[in-house]
This record gives C-alpha cells, sequence and structure tokens, in this order.
C-alpha cells in the first residue's frame, strides 16, 4: 500500500471520526474455515508476520530485580530474558534446548524466578 494511499485512509477515519460514522462493507466477508486448519498457510503466517518484527515478550516488571529471568518459547523458539545485575534487560534467541539446560541448569522453560551467576551467557 503506498503512503499516498495510507494518508487517504488516514483522512477519511478522521472525517468519520468528525462525523460520528464509520464505513461499512457492502456484504459480509466469508473466509473459508479451511484456512483456520491449513497447517501450510499458518506457517506461512508465523514466517511473514510473527517471525518478521519485534514482538513484546512480556512487561519490565516481570523481571523487577537483577538476577530476575523468564524463560518461554514462542512460535517452536527458546527466548531467555534476564535482568542483569547492572539492571539492564537482554534477550537470548533460539539457544537449543540442550545447551539452554546444560549451561543454565537452574532456568526452566515456562518459569520465571530470579537467579544469581548461575547462566554462563551474561
Amino acid at each position: 500500500m503506498s503512503r499516498e494511499q495510507l494518508v487517504a485512509m488516514a483522512r477519511r477515519e478522521v472525517d468519520n471520526l468528525q462525523a460520528n460514522k464509520i464505513d461499512l462493507a457492502p456484504d459480509v466477508y466469508r473466509v473459508p474455515a479451511s484456512l483456520y486448519v491449513d497447517r501450510e498457510r499458518w506457517q506461512k503466517e508465523v514466517d511473514r508476520i510473527f517471525k518478521r518484527i519485534p514482538l513484546a515478550l512480556g512487561f519490565s516488571c516481570e523481571l523487577r530485580e537483577p538476577g530476575s529471568y523468564r524463560a518461554i518459547e514462542v512460535m517452536d523458539t527458546p527466548v531467555l530474558i534476564v535482568r542483569g545485575e547492572d539492571g539492564e534487560e537482554a534477550g537470548l534467541i533460539g539457544i537449543p534446548d540442550i545447551q539452554t539446560k546444560a549451561a543454565c541448569g537452574p532456568l526452566l522453560f515456562g518459569l520465571t524466578g530470579v537467579v544469581r551467576n548461575a547462566c554462563c551467557y551474561k
């Protein structure tokens, strides 16, 4: 979509808001149910949407103190988010499970906690 098209859409929405109205489609849009269970289509959507842009994977309040961590799996990819001893947050993406388990012993995926000096990925 071009910049001009986006600007025109935004202007139309502002006009609609000021006129207290909304654009309606000429008819109901129907999506075949098969699209919701097609594994190949799902994988394309994951690759084109979720693996191309940054994703919010948590809130800073979940890692309140230095040494806090969150180990999760997102789109079949292991992700480790930590708050370092300096108070800064960092994320490690795609660490193979075997490496994570060997290097970070007490970190269990799906859990959140606090650990000090247990992970070699600092």
